[in-house]
């Protein structure tokens, strides 16, 4: 059930708000690449006058409209109590960060995180109901040459199977000062990207980790133990007629793809200059790539988290590699437990997901170091 069902129109324009706030944040201060260039609307929303919307006032009418709304949902007196001392109030804190939550679950939608792991499929549920991916068959069926008199038809089996995820909670740990909030001191934009890119994070590194893992268990003629040009294009024609024809796309990390290189330097000449200013080549052979954002391992002397040895070959446009189940929605909960003498106020933001390689697509994995 959608949260939003719940709330007035002007609540969910406080939360349409918030979601604008975090993709004019990323059009703003995210954008070195021109990856959220997409967003670009958003940061030229207008006022009754015509007058463009800055980032900072953008900020400070969303802290105020937020404010108002958790005043409306618990019911207290704003003119008797001010922002503060509402904090106090269990059923405003809980109406004020409900509004959040709200936020958070739409920019956490299926189809944004489809478009962030465009090779995962995403299916969402409320609490307690089932995550069953029904998974039907992607071979190529055989075709016979027959005559007159001759039966030799190779009749095949169309595979198909049901598989059920189970979610299991993931937890975030802030501290926040709520005045400091509440009076739009914090920056609401760089809040938000801070804990979906955090949950997005982790998620990422799950996904591509399950896929490394499956490197041992692969057929033969799905992987190599090296980089050769002549066996990545290889193996990139065989993942791509497996799966029908479907072209293969590489993925990896920025270090990881800038192994794919030809290897005669009357080929490198022309492709010097793409590689000095993205790193890597974006269409080695023909073949496209996606780089995989790296991240950093918390508590850890600053390892990476993502793998950098391997290349993944897969045909996205085909039944996705990955299936991804979430359940529920984003929660904030005070941490009372925590509570601390400094001002700030302890809450744990809580998600839930499971996921599984579970597809009749073909893939493959090049071990580049």
């Amino acid at each position: 059930m959608n949260i939003l069902t719940k709330f007035s129109k002007k609540q969910i324009a406080t939360v349409d708000l918030g979601v604008e706030l975090y993709k004019h944040y990323l059009y703003e201060r995210e954008n070195n690449l021109g990856q959220y260039s997409r967003f670009a609307t958003f940061a030229n929303t207008t006022d009754n006058s015509g007058h463009v919307i800055s980032f900072k006032d953008k900020n400070n009418i969303f802290s105020n409209m937020l404010a108002d709304e958790a005043y409306e949902i618990s019911g207290l007196d704003k003119e008797r109590f001010g922002i503060r001392d509402a904090f106090a109030f269990q059923t405003f804190e809980r109406a004020y960060f409900s509004v959040v939550e709200a936020v958070i679950n739409k920019i956490n939608a299926k189809t944004e995180i489809e478009s962030a792991l465009n090779f995962a499929e995403v299916k969402s549920i409320a609490d307690g109901d089932s995550l069953t991916f029904h998974i039907p068959s992607n071979h190529l069926l055989s075709v016979s040459t027959v005559a007159n008199g001759v039966r030799s038809v190779h009749f095949q089996n169309l595979w198909e199977e049901d598989i059920t995820l189970n979610p299991k909670r993931k937890k975030i740990g802030v501290k926040i000062d709520t005045y400091r909030l509440a009076t739009g001191m914090y920056d609401w934009g760089w809040l938000l990207n801070q804990v979906v890119k955090s949950f997005r994070t982790k998620l990422q590194q799950e996904v591509i980790n399950i896929i490394y893992g499956a490197y041992s268990t692969l057929a033969t003629n799905f992987k190599e133990t090296t980089y050769a040009q002549d066996s990545y294009i290889r193996l990139a024609e065989r993942v791509a007629a497996a799966n029908g024809g479907v072209t293969a796309t590489s993925v990896g990390t920025k270090t990881a793809l800038n192994k794919i290189l030809p290897t005669n330097d009357y080929m490198k000449m022309p492709i010097g200059r793409e590689y000095v200013d993205v790193g890597y080549i974006q269409a080695p052979f023909g073949i496209p790539t996606l780089k995989l954002e790296q991240s950093i391992n918390p508590n850890s002397a600053y390892d990476f988290a993502l793998d950098n040895n391997y290349v993944i070959l897969m045909s996205i446009a085909t039944d996705k590699l990955v299936k991804i189940g979430t359940e529920g929605r984003s929660t904030i909960r005070a941490s009372k437990e925590y509570e601390t003498s400094d001002g700030t106020n302890s809450y744990t933001i809580t998600d839930s997901w499971d996921l599984k390689i579970i597809s009749m697509a073909f893939f493959g994995i090049v071990k580049v170091s």
